[in-house]
């Protein structure tokens, strides 16, 4: 499914037809069957991914526990324990990467951990790392330890965040005096 698509063809919907849609998924993600279909491939000790939504990243885990609709996993990066509904796990492993569509950069096509630019009050580039999505902003962390929140209509990608910020040359003209 092409989500970035999908998502351009809602824009113009109303709040309420999209709310309608919501609870419409929600009924379909509650579906018994859909919910049998996931918790049947799921072991005790396998290994899985699955989209935490507030970082809109997919985050690699170890099921330690497999309930009625919901699985109890163990993450990679932090070790935490969540307990997770079966419809965030991704077993049929989809690709999540919704970037690729278009290079617009939004809530939606942003996670944590990617690396991005912007430019600065003062028209400098700027490059760091989103560390949480909010709203209308993402939280940007800079190599030297600076967090920014910058509006997702500022941001551009980066392939590499290494440096902070583009200095302007500070070299020194000194005249120049002959050896005699």
């Amino acid at each position: 499914m092409d989500i970035p698509e999908t998502l351009s063809k809602l824009e113009g919907e109303t709040s309420f037809d999209l709310w309608r849609l919501s609870v419409a998924i929600d009924h379909m993600l509650k579906d018994s069957k859909r919910v049998d279909a996931v918790r049947s491939r799921l072991r005790v000790g396998q290994e899985i991914t699955y989209l935490d939504g507030k970082e809109n990243r997919e985050i690699s885990a170890t099921v330690l526990e497999v309930h009625r609709t919901h699985a109890l996993v163990r993450n990679h990066h932090d070790e935490k324990r969540w307990s997770i509904p079966f419809h965030m796990i991704n077993i049929e492993g989809v690709r999540n990467d919704m970037s690729v569509s278009h290079n617009k950069v939004d809530r939606a096509t942003l996670k944590v951990g990617d690396h991005v630019g912007f430019l600065d009050r003062q028209h400098r580039e700027v490059y760091g790392t989103v560390t949480k999505l909010n709203s209308k902003t993402a939280s940007v962390t800079l190599a030297t330890g600076e967090r920014w929140r910058v509006g997702y209509g500022a941001l551009f990608r980066v392939l590499e965040c290494e440096a902070t910020v583009e200095e302007e040359s500070s070299v020194i003209q000194l005249p120049f005096i002959p050896n005699h």
